[in-house]
């Protein structure tokens, strides 16, 4: 009996090795039931190229390459923005290539005009070679796979986001704004207000701004390539003209909302799980969601700050043994403290 079990194992383990060959296959992701090749998946990073967001990217790369599931290969492009181009820096970042990440620039000009939101634009820019373009900031990590948010941008043929929490006219204090009369403003009628804001009840309570229309969280925004081709053709006019009426630093986001209702794109809710934030009040009111979460989006200033975690690898570990972290922190805890040994690694590799 006991041989016979120790063969059955055996060839258990021999097929799990050949469906893993069949189902993931180089270069893309793992092939679906039905036969068909998952979409192709390519990442976009905003950031100034500062050692912190450096580090950002660095720890968002690395989480994708261990958490990400029939996407930890997938290709990360970062846009940077300066005034002055530095066109050798990716020669003194070497762990850019060994992350497979590529670095670029957005045009000086435009950063002259539109300040930090032209890497943000530049992005949709790109010739864009696969199937769905993700859009994420750079205080992003991956906390587990996350295939089925893709998956089902391509199928759906859908541009899809998280809800963001609250009205951006409430969070600037502009009373005189509202979505009907930015619409308005725009040339495109009443607005379809079918969101509620996700923040709604504990991050805000006032009626008149519960509701929005496709207004995503620029954290994590996924889409066929075709769509933001479509939008880098459309986005700006409409984000000039959005910055002449509202001029907030949410002019990015409001834009993309009016984007996509102008263009009549079909858009998507995500859930909370795709883009999970470090504020407790949304960490309470959305908790069914957080054992589920694959995206996580270190915002807030909860217990920990944006500077004082990616300042420095001595900063990093210091957030790796911080004793009482909570919830998402506690989550990115564990997601920093994996990766510190790949970071090492990588030092050592360097300097041998």
């Amino acid at each position: 009996m006991g041989r016979a079990t120790d063969r059955l194992r055996q060839v258990y383990r021999q097929a799990r090795r050949v469906a893993k060959r069949l189902l993931r296959p180089p270069g893309r992701g793992p092939y679906l039931i039905t036969g068909r090749a998952r979409p192709s998946l390519e990442i976009h990073v905003p950031i100034s190229p500062t050692p912190t967001f450096f580090n950002m990217v660095r720890c968002l790369a690395l989480s994708l390459r261990r958490n990400g599931g029939a996407y930890r290969d997938a290709p990360v492009n970062v846009t940077a923005g300066d005034r002055v181009v530095d066109a050798k820096l990716a020669e003194r970042l070497p762990w850019l290539k060994s992350c497979g990440v590529e670095l670029r620039w957005a045009n000086a000009d435009d950063v002259v005009r539109d300040d930090y939101f032209a890497t943000g634009h530049q992005r949709l820019r790109y010739e864009h070679t696969a199937d769905v373009v993700l859009l994420l900031d750079a205080d992003i990590l991956i906390a587990r796979p996350f295939e089925e948010m893709i998956e089902s941008v391509f199928e759906q043929n859908v541009i899809a986001g998280l809800i963001a929490h609250v009205s951006p006219f409430e969070q600037a204090k502009r009373d005189d704004l509202d979505w009907h009369g930015l619409w308005r403003h725009s040339g495109l009628g009443r607005p379809r207000l079918d969101y509620e804001h996700t923040g709604w009840g504990y991050l805000s309570s006032d009626e008149r701004h519960r509701y929005c229309p496709a207004y995503f969280n620029y954290g994590v925004v996924a889409m066929p390539r075709d769509f933001a081709r479509c939008i880098a053709d459309a986005i700006d006019p409409i984000f000039a003209r959005v910055r002449g009426r509202v001029g907030t630093v949410y002019d990015a986001q409001i834009a993309l909302a009016v984007a996509i209702a102008e263009l009549g794109l079909p858009a998507r809710a995500l859930p909370m799980r795709y883009n999970f934030p470090n504020v407790p009040q949304l960490e309470a009111l959305h908790a069914a969601e957080f054992p589920h979460a694959s995206i996580l989006h270190l915002l807030g200033e909860h217990q920990m700050t944006k500077s004082g975690l990616y300042g420095s690898m001595e900063s990093m570990r210091e957030f790796a043994d911080a004793p009482h972290l909570r919830v998402t922190n506690f989550r990115a805890q564990r997601v920093i403290r994996d990766l510190l040994p790949l970071m090492e690694t990588e030092r050592q590799n360097a300097a041998a």
